[in-house]
């Protein structure tokens, strides 16, 4: 007990982990976060075919 609530196996505070970047601009972090979601879209579509639910 005590634990916090887990959501997808993912632990809540998942999104607010950062990492020291002092050098990027915002361009270079909104290509980072494009790049990023395209290799986990990817990914997925790897493991589970072309179907994404998107909760609609």
């Amino acid at each position: 007990m005590g634990k916090p609530l887990s959501f997808n196996g993912f632990a809540p505070d998942f999104v607010y982990r950062g990492i020291p970047a002092p050098d990027l601009t915002i361009e270079q972090v909104v290509g980072l976060g494009v790049t990023f979601t395209h290799e986990a879209l990817r990914a997925h579509t790897s493991a589970f075919g072309d179907v994404l639910c998107t909760g609609r």
